[in-house]
């Protein structure tokens, strides 16, 4: 897969079926869109081509919100890539493509630069200024040169999947309806940084880690189990997210795992932690004692859990 970061850098001649979205979390949702894109070149021997955005457009327009995002660059790339995908155009939302009319996306970008064959749009999706553009503008306007796709929603238990509707899952610490909607485990990435170490005192060192991307939408606070990559290789363990309220006072937010059986320094390494399923709330607990205790049960309950899903850490 080729990747640009400006679509004026690009210059083909080869025809393409081309769509375009936000994608944030290439969940399944936006899987079948990207994979209807994919299919359609395949067929017509012609290559498939994904427009995308390195921030959210809400992020333009009320440059002060904060929009966290479910998946950071590099792994979006990777995501998208894993697709099949022959070239990606991962550009930023700015006034540019705010302010581009539908009419001139489609004639100056779908057809003079990326010599469009057909367009692969998803059901609520909208492109151009003011959200003009749609798959019936296309019609419309451009039906001798473009072929349009429309992408039905996907569904899970009556609910349409939605980058906002997995978030709200995430924030509400329910990570298997998250998951099953991302169709994977929602991951967070970052290095591994030095923090207070006092989860050494009490026999439990833990890894904090420094998010990848600031804007990263965080899972709500409370204790998960998670598979943990290093490099590559994969270990199980309990992460903390929160603002431990039994060893801190402080209003900022951590995200520090204890994995299980490992005793390597990693300061300053990049890690993947995926989570698997919700153990308990953060609970500021009397002393350090009662939160060894914890812990301990913690560690049991992820143990079983392992088990559950013929794991063994």
């Amino acid at each position: 897969m080729k990747v640009y970061h400006s679509i004026s850098d690009y210059v083909g001649t080869m025809e393409s079926v081309v769509t375009i979205g936000m994608f944030d979390g290439v969940h399944i949702g936006h899987q079948k869109v990207i994979g209807r894109c994919v299919e359609l070149a395949k067929s017509h021997q012609i290559q498939s081509v994904v427009i995308t955005f390195s921030n959210h457009p809400a992020s333009y327009f009320h440059p002060h919100s904060d929009v966290g995002l479910l998946t950071p660059e590099n792994l979006k790339i990777e995501l998208i890539k894993s697709l099949h995908v022959d070239v990606l155009f991962f550009i930023p939302f700015d006034a540019f493509i705010a302010n581009i009319t539908a009419n001139d996306f489609v004639t100056q970008i779908l057809l003079k630069q990326l010599n469009c064959h057909s367009f692969v749009l998803g059901y609520d999706n909208r492109f151009g200024f003011n959200r003009e553009g749609s798959l019936s503008f296309v019609n419309e306007k451009f039906q001798e040169f473009i072929n349009t796709y429309e992408i039905e929603a996907e569904v899970l238990n009556d609910l349409v999947i939605s980058s906002s509707q997995i978030k709200q899952f995430l924030s509400d610490g329910n990570v298997d309806l998250a998951n099953q909607m991302l169709g994977r485990n929602y991951c967070l990435n970052g290095i591994v940084v030095k923090g207070k170490q006092l989860g050494r005192t009490i026999n439990f060192p833990t890894a904090n880690l420094k998010l990848e991307q600031e804007k990263q939408y965080l899972i709500g606070v409370g204790v998960y189990l998670t598979e943990i990559q290093i490099d590559e290789n994969h270990y199980f363990g309990l992460t903390n997210v929160g603002y431990r309220p039994t060893v801190d006072h402080s209003n900022e937010m951590n995200v520090e795992t204890f994995i299980f059986d490992f005793d390597k320094s990693i300061y300053g390494v990049s890690i993947s932690l995926n989570f698997i399923s919700k153990c308990r709330n953060e609970v500021k607990f009397k002393d350090f004692e009662a939160l060894k205790n914890q812990i301990y049960q913690d560690v049991k309950w992820a143990k079983k859990e392992l088990a559950k899903i013929h794991i063994t850490s």
